[in-house]
């Protein structure tokens, strides 16, 4: 018996990054910032498909904030 696999070709890439402001300041912990930018690049034109600023409704838990911060979960 032969095994052949192949691995799916990613068509996009989601980057999330922490905000102090939703002006673009970078925030220091996930779990801590207030917002967060999602930004979608397309990986075979390597251009920006879409950006996003979300809230983070996980802040104000006790436990595990970044690992349900928006798009951890």
């Amino acid at each position: 018996m032969l095994n052949h696999y192949e691995p799916q070709a990613w068509k996009s890439q989601r980057y999330a990054a922490p905000l102090q402001k939703t002006g673009g300041i970078f925030g220091e912990h996930f779990g801590e910032s207030p917002h967060f930018t999602l930004v979608e690049i397309d990986i075979r034109g390597m251009k920006h498909n879409k950006q996003e600023i979300v809230a983070n409704p996980s802040r104000d838990l006790a436990d595990d904030k970044g690992q349900k911060s928006p798009g951890f979960s």
